[in-house]
């Protein structure tokens, strides 16, 4: 598998999960709860519900900005896609890990990026491994895939 036709999938499936934004908000405060343990917090409540629903809005906005600036970047302006995707990827895990360590007021940058995994790329995993378990049963049974293809839809293909 090529490293370009990676990102691009890679991209794709994590676009589908980040944009969900009113199912992500539980994902987000029980990410928030994962990532405390059982240690005390200064986050309860109503407040840890505000900034769940702020920071899973955040991160669907900064997945949709990044995927039109793809879009636009790989298929208006021409220029080459795989390297678009990688870029746009990078970007927007950044980004996204900026927006947890803001909204939750993390005293360290790599709080917001051990939050932004479990928020996010463990609700990936779990699809694309129940996703592919259903697919080997029977190809029909694949949910996800066409909630995936129109995200791919929106990014070009890097292989010509």
């Amino acid at each position: 598998m090529d490293i370009f036709q990676f990102f691009w999938s890679t991209l794709a499936w994590t676009a589908t999960v980040a944009v969900l934004f009113p199912l992500n908000v539980p994902m987000a405060a029980l990410a928030f709860r994962i990532w405390r343990e059982t240690k005390e917090t200064d986050v309860e409540g109503s407040e840890l519900w505000i900034r769940s629903s702020v920071g899973s809005f955040g991160v669907a906005v900064v997945c949709a900005v990044f995927v039109a600036l793809d879009y636009v970047l790989a298929d208006l302006a021409e220029f080459p896609a795989g390297p678009i995707h990688i870029i746009a990827f990078a970007g927007f895990v950044a980004v996204a890990c900026w927006v947890m360590f803001y909204v939750f007021s993390f005293e360290d940058y790599l709080q917001g990026v051990s939050l932004t995994i479990i928020y996010l790329f463990l609700p990936l995993i779990a699809l694309f491994i129940l996703n592919a378990m259903l697919g080997v049963l029977s190809e029909s049974l694949r949910f996800w895939d066409p909630v995936v293809n129109l995200a791919k839809y929106c990014l070009k293909n890097p292989t010509p």
